[in-house]
Parts: C-alpha cells; sequence; structure tokens
C-alpha cells in the first residue's frame, strides 16, 4: 500500500463549496491576519502600546500550522492540525485560564463557586 487512506473513504459532506469561492475564501485567508497585523502594529507604533511578541509570535505559528495543515498530504495535515496547532492551542488555554483563576482568587475568592473551585483545582497542576 504507497497510499495512505484514513481519510476519504466514506466521508458524507453536507454540502460543497463551489470552485469560484475559493479566490474570494483565500483572499479573506490572507486579508484578516493582515488587518489584524496592521491593528497590532498601529496600536505599538501609534498609541504607545506595549510590544507584545508573545502575541504575535502565537498569532504567527497557529496561522503556519493552519496554512501548512490545509495540504493535499494526510500526514502533513495531521501532524500540523494536531500536533502543532491543537497542542500550542491547549497550551495557551492553560496559560490563560490559570492566571485569570490566580487574579480571580486574589481579587475576590468569596465569588468563586464550587465549579470554579473544581476548575482551579485542574488547573493547578499540568
Amino acid at each position: 500500500r504507497e497510499h495512505l487512506g484514513w481519510f476519504f473513504a466514506e466521508e458524507e459532506f453536507l454540502f460543497r463549496l463551489p470552485l469560484w469561492t475559493a479566490a474570494p475564501l483565500y483572499a479573506l485567508y490572507v486579508l484578516v491576519p493582515l488587518l489584524w497585523l496592521a491593528r497590532f502594529v498601529k496600536r505599538w507604533a501609534v498609541d504607545g502600546a506595549p510590544f507584545n511578541l508573545g502575541k504575535l509570535a502565537i498569532m504567527a505559528i497557529q496561522y503556519i500550522a493552519w496554512f501548512m495543515g490545509s495540504t493535499e498530504h494526510q500526514l502533513t495535515a495531521l501532524a500540523f492540525h494536531n500536533l502543532f496547532h491543537g497542542v500550542a492551542s491547549m497550551l495557551l488555554v492553560y496559560h490563560v485560564a490559570r492566571r485569570r483563576m490566580k487574579t480571580w482568587r486574589e481579587a475576590s475568592p468569596s465569588t468563586m463557586k464550587w465549579q470554579d473551585r473544581l476548575n482551579e483545582y485542574f488547573l493547578a497542576s499540568p
């Protein structure tokens, strides 16, 4: 077997987009990150906001991971979507949630319900 056939065996799509939508969608795929980057640079250069290198790196890594994961090669798509995009997203959510729980506990612990304390417990160790 030379062909890796994990996908496309019995897939049934609810609908398919017409071919003419590919160019406008690709334009949006390029335009939206460029607009975000322009806003990011404007806030730094004009408004004096701090240059958040971490946020810029995360956005670039996620964008590249999605671009590379959208290839026709199944193994490359799996690796970039699941490993690089998925793991990076999980780490980002873990870091942000942990920081917010800590801030919440320090600011007003009396407002935390038992579900919040359970979430905090699960975030306490990776």
